[in-house]
């Protein structure tokens, strides 16, 4: 008798364990879903300049996978704009990210135009800079002394 008790118990168990596995994985199905048309909202809102919009729905994805992306679009729109501190920040955290590279230039760029060398000498990789940043910052470095 206790036997059997015991395997239907642990047949029941096995039967809600299953339940609450399938229902775990439904609701995070849903939940990515919900995310992923969040940021098409959001890259939309992006596109047609609705920072308003885009900023609101940002803050529902910061889990979500493309985040980051989401992110470098919207500094790249801005690059010549943003605040120093907010394109520092995304470069610390997803600087290893292929399209920061492009967004990395951009600014180094701006800072260039800004005559900014303090923070250009500290945010520059002497090995991959271009032709056309590295000579004014060596030239720049060279008046210097």
């Amino acid at each position: 008798m206790l036997l059997r008790l015991t395997r239907h118990l642990t047949s029941a168990a096995a039967v809600l364990c299953t339940a609450l596995l399938l229902t775990s994985q439904t609701v995070h199905a849903d939940r990515l879903s919900e995310q992923r048309r969040q940021y098409d909202q959001a890259q939309a809102a992006l596109a047609r300049g609705d920072q308003a919009s885009f900023n609101s729905l940002k803050r529902g994805l910061t889990d979500y996978p493309l985040y980051p992306y989401l992110l470098h679009e919207s500094l790249r729109k801005r690059v010549d704009s943003a605040p120093h501190q907010e394109i520092e920040q995304f470069l610390s955290a997803h600087g290893d990210l292929p399209a920061a590279r492009s967004l990395k230039n951009a600014w180094f760029k701006r800072l260039l135009s800004e005559q900014d060398w303090p923070r250009l000498r500290k945010h520059m990789d002497p090995d991959s800079l271009s032709a056309e940043l590295e000579c004014p910052l060596v030239l720049q470095m060279w008046r210097e002394g």
